[in-house]
C-alpha cells in the first residue's frame, strides 16, 4: 500500500508541476504578445538614458526601442515601424520622440515623459503621461519649509506656456502663507523691465520653465546677474541651474516618474481604469545650494535638511 500511495504522490505531484508549466507558458506567451515600443527622443541625454532604462526594467513585458537620437532614419520610417509593429503601448521620452510618434501614429496609445509644459501638446484620449513638472503647491510647501522666512517670492512668466500654472501658483501660495511677485512678458525683449520690477520687491526669484523667458543663455544670465547683485536666492525646477548659482532646486524624480509611465503602460494592457490621464510625479529630488545660502544670508530650517537630497557646501 505505501509503495502505491507513494507513486500516486509522485503522480499527483507531477501532474501539478504540468500545470504550472502549462499556466507559465500561456502567462509568457500572453506577455510576448504585447508589444511596448519605446520612443526615445535621444538616449545620450542622461535624464532620457535613466528613464529608458527604468521603464524597461519596471514594465515586465519584451520591449521595441528607437532611438531618435542615433539613428535619424527612424524619423523617416516612423509610420512604417509602427505600422509593421502594431504596438499595444507607445512610450515617448521627450517632446521630439512625442510628437513624431503622434503624428505616425495617431491613433495609439501613448504614454509620456520628460516633456516641460505637456499641456502644448496635441493630445488625444488615448494621451497618458507623467507631467514634468511637481504640483505648484508641493513646491511651495517644500521651500516653505526649508526656507520658513521667506514670504515673497518673484515670478516672470508667458501667458503663452504659463499662464494657467501661475494662476495655480498663486492660489496654493496663500494656502502656505507665500505672496506671489508675477510679472508677464510676451519674450526675452521684456526680460529686464520685468526683472527691474520683481527683483527689488522679492525675497527670492522662482525660475519656472519658461520658453519665452528662458530663450537663450543671455536672458538666463541675466536673471542670475540680478539675483546675484540684489542677494536674492533663485529656486530653480532643475539641478542644471545649481552651478549657476541657483540656491535651491526642487525637480522630478526621473527613476520614479519612468516608474509610474511603467506602471501606467501595465493598467493601459491589462484594461484597468484610469482615472487621472496625466498625473503628478511622484517623487521630487531636492539640491541645496549652502554656499549661496550663506552667502545671500538666507535663513533657513535646520531641521528641513532631512528632506534635502544634496547638500552643496
Amino acid at each position: 500500500m505505501k509503495g502505491i500511495k507513494s507513486s500516486m504522490n509522485r503522480d499527483l505531484f507531477g501532474l501539478i508541476i504540468l500545470i504550472v508549466l502549462l499556466i507559465s507558458s500561456e502567462i509568457l506567451e500572453a506577455a510576448e504578445e504585447r508589444k511596448i515600443l519605446i520612443i526615445n527622443s535621444d538616449r545620450t541625454v542622461t535624464n532620457y538614458k535613466i528613464a529608458h532604462e527604468e521603464f524597461k526594467t519596471g514594465i515586465g513585458y519584451p520591449v521595441m526601442e528607437i532611438d531618435l537620437g542615433k539613428d535619424s532614419e527612424s524619423e523617416k520610417n516612423l509610420t512604417e515601424i509602427i505600422s509593421k509593429s502594431k504596438p499595444d503601448v507607445i512610450y515617448c521620452i521627450g517632446s521630439r520622440a512625442y510628437l513624431f510618434a503622434n503624428k505616425a501614429a495617431g491613433k495609439g496609445n501613448f504614454i509620456f515623459t520628460s516633456i516641460i509644459n505637456w499641456q502644448r501638446l496635441p493630445l488625444t484620449d488615448k494621451t497618458f503621461g507623467i507631467a514634468n513638472e511637481l504640483p505648484p503647491l508641493m513646491h511651495l510647501t517644500l521651500y516653505r519649509h526649508i526656507f520658513p522666512k521667506i514670504t515673497d517670492i518673484g515670478i516672470i512668466y508667458s501667458n503663452r506656456y504659463n499662464r494657467e500654472w501661475v494662476e495655480d501658483a498663486v492660489k496654493s501660495a496663500k494656502e502656505v502663507g507665500i505672496n506671489i511677485i508675477a510679472r508677464q512678458i510676451e519674450n526675452k525683449d521684456g526680460l529686464d523691465d520685468a526683472l527691474q520690477y520683481i527683483v527689488p520687491k522679492a525675497q527670492a526669484i522662482w525660475l519656472i520653465p519658461d520658453p519665452a523667458v528662458i530663450s537663450d543663455r543671455d536672458s538666463l544670465m541675466k536673471i542670475f546677474d540680478k539675483s546675484r547683485k540684489f542677494k536674492k536666492p533663485v529656486y530653480s525646477y532643475s539641478d542644471v541651474y545649481i552651478d549657476l548659482g541657483a540656491a535651491i532646486s526642487i525637480s522630478t524624480d526621473i527613476q520614479t516618474m519612468a516608474r509610474q509611465a511603467a506602471g501606467l503602460s501595465r493598467d493601459i494592457l491589462i484594461g484597468a481604469d484610469i482615472p487621472e490621464r496625466i498625473q503628478h510625479p511622484a517623487g521630487s529630488y531636492i539640491i541645496l545650494n549652502m554656499k549661496n545660502v550663506m552667502e545671500y544670508g538666507v535663513e533657513i530650517n535646520m531641521d528641513a535638511l532631512e528632506s534635502v537630497n544634496k547638500i552643496i557646501r
